[in-house]
């Protein structure tokens, strides 16, 4: 079988670089990227080329951010489309980063790419029942064409390793980019809460983003005193960082993308057999167990997450628990195998 890929974002980030592996490694393969710095860079440098690369292609393969190439793709070929949806654009720029108003020309664009892109498609990778859902509804898509397929973790660099403790005292990680919908601001607002309470424990943020300085700032008028941003880390200090904690933090805002969405930190936790902290979602739901395989805050609330970051800091036999459990199942469904065995069975087969 003779398959073509290609992806808006960078070629290198996890995903896509995963999909690349599986690909050529197995087919007849093809790929048409760029390794550009910006979409404004990558995006006409694969337009360019991408109509001499579809000719006698079997299958077309379009990975993260492929939301103009799927729609560029349809005009050249009939070719079936596997489109790694991943998210919804409309959702993350207009309803979670609310950079644009939903009724206004860049908010219809958003939808209007969205939808006309999964319209396009043939077959629709997502990895959540409730993503899908959603997708369906808001969009009106066949849901047939949706498949349901767990992240891919960089497990080159993302797995378990002996290392000295970052610091003495239990340790929160965060790793992300400010996101709102991670609620930061109520993660700061909760380790306020328990700083008050005379528990000791360290809070180590790593990343850098939208509300990065306002939160910043909040630590500082909180009068945090054990915590420590970390702003830019490459992928082996991630997987340090990680491994030198004792739970992972998730995300505490209750919105349209949260409800569907699980987040790649919350599978690298569980790659590395760590304690995921995060709100329970119905996207959570369908994978996990509270106090089985996560930790789940029931309320996006500072007070809420305090009384469960308390709860952690104090029970070491159940964080050892849970962290053997999610090592458990991440192993048993959640490997890059079983990613693999998956997609053979539910997309590739099909054309093979």
């Amino acid at each position: 079988m003779k398959v073509l890929f290609t992806c808006g974002d960078r070629p290198l980030m996890a995903r896509n670089k995963f999909y690349r592996k599986v690909l050529s490694e197995k087919y007849d393969y093809t790929e048409c990227i760029s390794h550009g710095k910006t979409y404004a860079r990558r995006l006409p440098s694969i337009f360019l080329r991408l109509p001499f690369k579809l000719w006698n292609k079997d299958l077309i393969f379009v990975s993260y951010m492929g939301y103009f190439l799927v729609i560029f793709i349809r005009i050249f070929s009939k070719k079936p489309i596997v489109y790694d949806y991943y998210l919804s654009l409309f959702e993350m720029l207009c309803l979670d980063r609310k950079l644009f108003k939903e009724d206004s020309l860049l908010g219809k664009f958003t939808f209007w790419l969205d939808k006309r892109s999964l319209e396009l498609a043939d077959y629709i990778i997502l990895d959540t029942s409730t993503m899908i859902k959603g997708a369906v509804d808001r969009y009106d898509i066949d849901p047939d064409k949706f498949i349901r397929l767990p992240l891919a973790v960089n497990e080159e660099k993302i797995y378990p390793m002996d290392v000295k403790r970052h610091k003495e005292m239990f340790t929160f990680v965060y790793m992300g980019s400010y996101i709102p919908f991670h609620g930061v601001d109520i993660l700061m607002k909760a380790a306020k809460l328990v700083q008050d309470k005379g528990m000791e424990f360290h809070l180590l943020m790593l990343g850098k983003g939208q509300t990065y300085e306002e939160n910043m700032q909040l630590s500082k008028d909180l009068k945090l005193k054990n915590i420590e941003f970390i702003s830019y880390v490459s992928m082996e200090e991630l997987n340090h960082y990680y491994n030198a904690s004792d739970v992972t933090i998730g995300v505490f805002v209750n919105s349209v993308r949260s409800k569907g969405f699980i987040t790649n930190k919350a599978y690298e936790a569980f790659a590395i057999g760590k304690p995921h902290l995060t709100l329970k979602t119905p996207a959570m739901q369908e994978l996990f167990v509270d106090n089985e395989t996560i930790f789940f805050v029931d309320e996006s609330s500072e007070v809420a997450l305090a009384e469960r970051m308390l709860e952690i800091i104090d029970n070491k036999a159940l964080r050892d628990k849970v962290a053997v459990n999610a090592m458990n199942l991440y192993q048993t469904k959640l490997t890059n195998e079983k990613v693999v065995e998956l997609l053979e069975e539910k997309v590739l087969s099909k054309f093979s």
